[in-house]
């Protein structure tokens, strides 16, 4: 559980997130638009903040668990 305390593991998250919410702006641009004002802005936005939650989750749900000692650091006994 050290890795939510240290700065560069949030840093990593954070381009990942930001990656996979531009290969969403990409491919739902993409798709069917003729001109800029064809886009649903509103849906695009949507769906890049949803993509970057869910890169965010899918960066904690690979967080090893915690180890025997580990648990105390966390408040619990």
């Amino acid at each position: 559980m050290d890795k939510l305390k240290s700065k560069k593991w949030w840093e990593d998250v954070a381009v990942r997130a930001i990656k996979t919410m531009a290969t969403t702006f990409v491919s739902t641009i993409g798709t069917g638009v003729i001109g800029l004002f064809d886009v649903d802005w509103r849906a695009t936005l949507s769906l890049l903040i949803m993509s970057g939650i869910s890169s965010l989750a899918l960066n904690l749900a690979m967080l090893p668990e915690p180890e025997e000692g580990e648990t105390e650091d966390l408040g619990e006994e």
